[in-house]
């Protein structure tokens, strides 16, 4: 019989980090968030860049925001440009407009400070 309350810590978290690696390589996005969602003393990024992956942008956004780091700092970045793309279009009344007027760039400016 396996005893369930006796594991290693440490070795679950490799396993955890194992599987996102190996979910990530294969496309396979949504398994890799649920082992990061698992993981939870995993870095952020790894969580924010499988948000991203998903096109969960908020989110990826909001677990790099106070990173300083270039390649998390980017992805905060990057996360806040596309959500702000994303509800530009979502809000959109029809894909003619979305080439005219510039209230768009309001938002965006926002990402310069």
């Amino acid at each position: 019989m396996v005893d369930l309350m006796n594991f290693n810590l440490v070795e679950v978290k490799q396993d955890l980090i194992k599987g996102i690696i190996e979910c990530n390589k294969r496309g396979l996005i949504h398994s890799s968030k649920w082992l990061a969602e698992l993981n939870q003393e995993f870095d952020s990024y790894m969580l924010a860049k499988t948000y991203f992956d998903c096109r969960e942008y908020d989110r990826a956004a909001y677990f790099t925001r106070n990173s300083i780091s270039p390649v998390p700092r980017f992805i905060y970045l990057y996360s806040m440009y596309m959500a702000k793309e994303k509800k530009r279009l979502d809000n959109s009344p029809d894909n003619a407009t979305l080439l005219t007027g510039n209230a768009h760039l309001k938002d965006l400016s926002e990402l310069m400070s």
